[in-house]
């Protein structure tokens, strides 16, 4: 695979059901479905703490005490080397108790014999009126997301 064109819509479909097949392995606890989501050797930095390889995930997301409802939205797509493609999601949840929260996934997923898969995925929880790291109006979404992912390290 050639370094995608993120503009381009099969590539495009294909992250979003990549991105898709997450959340609802993850809201149904169906945790062999994340072989079909994450690289063997995928790392996740989440809140609590970073899990390394798919087994370290499928007991990290697992043991989380509470797992709201969660939805995974308005993606946008930047082009990496050697066909990955970078993705910058809104995370919204939504507790038993109605309680909401948002925050963001940022994505590195690389091509597989099987398809697309996650690489490498940060989680983070945003506080109210929170923008991402030197924003500002007109700004070029790419240089935003290279930002975020070095203030992410």
């Amino acid at each position: 695979m050639t370094d995608p064109d993120t503009t381009d819509a099969g590539i495009a479909h294909e992250v979003d059901q990549l991105l898709t097949r997450y959340v609802h392995a993850v809201d149904n606890a169906a945790w062999d479905e994340l072989a079909a989501v994450f690289t063997p050797d995928a790392q996740l930095t989440g809140l609590r703490a970073t899990a390394d390889g798919l087994t370290a995930i499928v007991d990290y997301i697992a043991g989380t005490p509470e797992r709201p409802a969660h939805h995974c939205v308005n993606t946008a797509l930047t082009a990496g080397p050697r066909g990955s493609v970078h993705a910058w999601s809104r995370l919204i949840t939504v507790a038993a108790d109605g309680a909401a929260a948002c925050g963001d996934y940022t994505d590195l997923i690389v091509p597989t014999t099987d398809g697309l898969r996650i690489h490498r995925r940060r989680v983070r929880l945003r506080a109210p009126g929170e923008t991402a790291p030197g924003t500002s109006e007109g700004a070029d979404p790419a240089a935003l997301f290279q930002r975020w992912e070095r203030e992410r390290g």
